[in-house]
C-alpha cells in the first residue's frame, strides 16, 4: 500500500520560495557562469522530485521511504515502536506532524503519511508488538 507523505503549508512555503530564489535569478541576469546555472538548475531539480516523489510504500514486510531521488528501506519487524512528533528537522517527510519510527537498536526516521492512522494500523498489521506513544 503507498501512502503520500502530508505537505505542510510552512513546508510548501520553505520549499518554493527556495526554489525561485535558486533558479529565477540566475536565468533572468545572464551574467551568471553557466557552471552556476546548471548547480542552482539541478538543486532546484531535486527540490522538485522531493515535493512530488515523497511517499511511503508498505510491501510484505518492508516499510520503503521514498524521498525524492532518495531511497530507504526499514523491515516492519524490526520496528520497537511509533511515535507522533513536531520535529522541524530534516527527515523524510513534508509536513512538521510526523511519526518517529524507532527501530532496530537505535536507528529513528520520522516521516509524515497523509492517513496516520491507516499507516500506523498497517505497520502494527504485520508487527502487532510495535508500542505506539502519543
Amino acid at each position: 500500500m503507498y501512502y503520500r507523505s502530508k505537505k505542510g503549508p510552512g513546508f510548501f512555503a520553505v520549499y518554493w520560495m527556495m526554489i525561485l530564489l535558486m533558479s529565477v535569478p540566475p536565468i533572468f541576469f545572464l551574467q551568471t557562469h553557466i557552471f552556476s546555472l546548471i548547480i542552482t538548475l539541478a538543486l532546484s531539480g531535486i527540490l522538485i522530485w522531493i515535493w512530488f516523489k515523497t511517499g511511503y510504500t508498505i510491501n510484505g514486510e518492508k516499510l520503503h521511504i521514498h524521498y525524492g531521488p532518495f531511497k530507504k528501506e526499514i523491515n516492519i519487524i524490526e520496528i520497537h515502536s511509533l511515535r507522533e512528533t513536531k520535529n522541524p528537522f530534516i527527515d523524510p517527510a513534508l509536513s512538521i506532524n510526523k511519526i518517529e519510527i524507532i527501530y532496530q537498536k537505535y536507528e529513528t526516521t520520522a516521516i509524515s503519511p497523509i492517513n496516520k492512522g491507516q499507516f500506523i494500523q498497517s505497520l502494527v498489521e504485520i508487527n502487532p508488538n510495535i508500542q505506539f506513544k502519543r
